[in-house]
C-alpha cells in the first residue's frame, strides 16, 4: 500500500488575501466618509454661501446708500463666510489624506511656546472680537520636536470652535501645561458642551 500526497504552502496566499480584504476595509471606510461628507457639507457650505450672495448683492446695489461702517460689516460677513469654509475644506483634505494613509509627519525643532502664543494671538485677532481670549502658557522646555503645520490646524480648530460655540461676552481659556515629556493643550469655552451619548463618537469623522 502507498499514499501519495502534495503539500501547499498557502501562506502567501492568505497574507495576501488579508490585506486585500484590508485594503477593500479601508476603501469602504472612505467611501462611507465621502457620502458623509457631501451630505454634511450640502447643509455647511450653503449657509456662508448664502451670506456671501446676500452681502455682495447689498453691496452691488445699495453701496451708494450705505454708510461706510455697514459697507465694513457687509464685507467683514464675507471673510468671515470664507474663513469658514475655507477651514471645512482643510478639514476635510486633511481627514481624506489620514485616512487613505497620505498624511505626513514632519518634526522639526521649534520654540513651542512662542508658535503656540502666535497662534492665540491670531485668532484673538480675527475671532475673538466678542470674546476674552486669555492664553496661560509658560514652558520650561520651550524647544521641542513639532509639526508645526499639524499643530496649527490641530490649535486653530480648537480655538475657532471653542469661540463660536460660546456666547458673545465669554471667557475662553487656552492653557499649555508640562507633563514630563508631553505638552498638553487644553481649551476651556462657555458653550453647551457634547451631549453624554456623543461622547463615544467624538472621533468619528463628521459624526
Amino acid at each position: 500500500r502507498r499514499l501519495v500526497g502534495t503539500n501547499v504552502n498557502v501562506t502567501q496566499r492568505k497574507l495576501a488575501e488579508a490585506e486585500l480584504f484590508s485594503a477593500l476595509q479601508r476603501e469602504k471606510e472612505l467611501n462611507e466618509m465621502k457620502s458623509k461628507f457631501v451630505s454634511i457639507a450640502s447643509h455647511e457650505l450653503r449657509t456662508p454661501l448664502t451670506n456671501i450672495l446676500s452681502s455682495a448683492e447689498l453691496l452691488q446695489h445699495y453701496s451708494a446708500t450705505l454708510s461706510a461702517e455697514d459697507q465694513a460689516k457687509l464685507l467683514a460677513a464675507i471673510k468671515d463666510a470664507v474663513m469658514g469654509m475655507t477651514a471645512l475644506i482643510n478639514d476635510v483634505l486633511l481627514i481624506g489624506r489620514s485616512g487613505s494613509g497620505k498624511l505626513k509627519f514632519n518634526p522639526v525643532p521649534l520654540d513651542l511656546e512662542e508658535a503656540l502664543t502666535g497662534i492665540a494671538e491670531a485668532i484673538r485677532f480675527s475671532h475673538g472680537a466678542q470674546h476674552r481670549l486669555e492664553v496661560r502658557c509658560s514652558l520650561a522646555q520651550r524647544q521641542r520636536l513639532v509639526d508645526e503645520q499639524l499643530l496649527r490646524h490641530i490649535v486653530i480648530n480648537l480655538l475657532t470652535n471653542a469661540l463660536k460655540y460660546s456666547p458673545p461676552g465669554t471667557q475662553v481659556t487656552f492653557e499649555v501645561t508640562e507633563a514630563g515629556e508631553e505638552v498638553q493643550l487644553c481649551v476651556t469655552d462657555q458653550g453647551i458642551g457634547i451631549p453624554p451619548e456623543d461622547l463615544p463618537k467624538m472621533f468619528e469623522s463628521f459624526h
